[in-house]
């Protein structure tokens, strides 16, 4: 999405809304629900949100899978 708001100059106010409208199903029900529960509507906020929610939890911890085998 970075790379996405770079090439066609979307600056970070415009950002969530452009995020919202690329949005279908399970992500924009989470993204309403996001918008409706949270104080901070901001890009960077957002963007943490989504990687939190959506971002396989292998990505987010690649040693968890080692770190839980036992002998």
């Amino acid at each position: 999405m970075e790379r996405y708001f770079r090439l066609n100059n979307i600056d970070d106010d415009e950002k969530v809304e452009a995020s919202m409208v690329a949005m279908e199903d399970r992500a924009l029900n989470w993204f309403h629900l996001w918008e409706n529960q949270t104080e901070e509507t901001s890009w960077e906020a957002l963007k943490k949100s989504i990687i939190r929610r959506f971002q396989p939890e292998i990505i987010q911890n690649p040693y968890g899978p080692i770190l839980s085998l036992k002998q």
